[in-house]
């Protein structure tokens, strides 16, 4: 007797598209209500500028969705205190608190700034630090790290691994990055494959990434997210065609080009994360390695995670696998969508 595969009832397969439509409505709908932009890079910023021995400018800044939702606060040393109540303005995106301290006559070195409230603010706090002789330190403090002491001189493995810090963070918090890593993993089949197309968008990005961040070239960032947008929405229409056992497309077929071509475009989005903090002046080649290398291993945690996630699915059953990859594709092209009309409409 001849068995016939077993086939799913029409109403559960229109049941598991309705499903499959209505996350990802919900998760363009939480992408929407929460203000958030895939490269909203917005963390708290404390600025501080040695004007003389033992005067500093301080000036700190929050974005007013993180002051809304949390309490992040600078922590200074005992041996500064601020000479007045501090000046608040700001506009419409942060709040800007600028102030006067006054310190110890020798300065700034040895001693230790920091934030507290960073546990659940979902946000770090970036530190500049001016120093009387001209040097500038930059750091990211974060929950695991929420405090810097001013070294006599910064270290190279203090500007690497806060740069690097620095990449994983942006490159993790970034929705269109992850969405575009996590759509590339279901069109690139085999391992060799996957493997040359993330090392040519890494390499792509890392070309715009020193290209855009020493100001070499210079693109309107509104127009970069617009694009970078719809390399997601791209990637997604290749992957529903790969789930669909369609012919590949011209991403499955060669996506060592086209993943090079996506990283010069998302590199772009990376450096304008990176002006924002800034490079120091004597370790910018230091700062630009770390911050990639950041990138990088972030990159790599999405691949491990996903392939731990696919092999789990493929032991219980391939059925629940192939749903979960038709389900992956259809948000990162409802979310690449989304992205797309919000941020051609930021753009009016």
């Amino acid at each position: 007797m001849r068995r016939h595969a077993a086939r799913t009832p029409p109403a559960a397969h229109a049941v598991w598209k309705a499903a499959n439509l209505a996350f990802a409505v919900a998760a363009a709908t939480l992408l929407g209500s929460t203000g958030a932009r895939a490269h909203a890079f917005a963390p708290s910023l404390l600025e501080l500028r040695e004007l003389s021995s033992g005067e500093v400018a301080l000036r700190w800044k929050t974005p007013r969705i993180a002051a809304r939702g949390s309490r992040v606060e600078p922590v200074l040393p005992p041996q500064c205190t601020a000479a007045g109540p501090p000046e608040v303005g700001g506009d419409e995106g942060a709040v800007v608190e600028l102030s006067v301290l006054r310190c110890t006559p020798e300065g700034l070195i040895g001693k230790a700034f920091g934030a507290r409230g960073l546990e659940g603010a979902g946000t770090n706090v970036l530190l500049h630090i001016t120093l009387l002789d001209g040097r500038v330190l930059r750091t990211v403090l974060t929950t695991s790290s929420p405090s810097f002491l001013v070294p006599a001189q910064e270290s190279v493995g203090a500007v690497f691994g806060a740069y690097g810090r620095l990449g994983v963070v942006h490159l993790w918090t970034g929705a269109d990055h992850v969405l575009f890593v996590g759509g590339l993993l279901l069109v690139v089949r085999g391992r060799r494959r996957l493997a040359l197309a993330i090392t040519s968008f890494t390499l792509g990005h890392s070309v715009t990434l020193a290209l855009a961040s020493l100001g070499w070239i210079s693109l309107s960032p509104p127009l970069v997210e617009v694009a970078i947008a719809g390399s997601l929405v791209a990637v997604a229409l290749e992957a529903v065609r790969t789930q669909a056992g369609a012919a590949p497309g011209a991403i499955a077929r060669a996506p060592w080009r086209l993943c090079f071509a996506f990283g010069l475009l998302h590199g772009l989005g990376f450096a304008g994360a990176l002006r924002q903090v800034g490079l120091p002046q004597n370790a910018v080649p230091l700062a630009l390695i770390g911050f990639n290398a950041g990138i990088e291993l972030g990159q790599l945690g999405i691949v491990a995670v996903a392939g731990a996630a696919a092999l789990v699915l493929g032991r219980a059953g391939g059925r629940g696998l192939r749903r979960v990859q038709a389900l992956t594709a259809e948000v990162v092209g409802t979310l690449g969508i989304y992205l797309c009309l919000d941020r051609i409409a930021a753009l009016w």
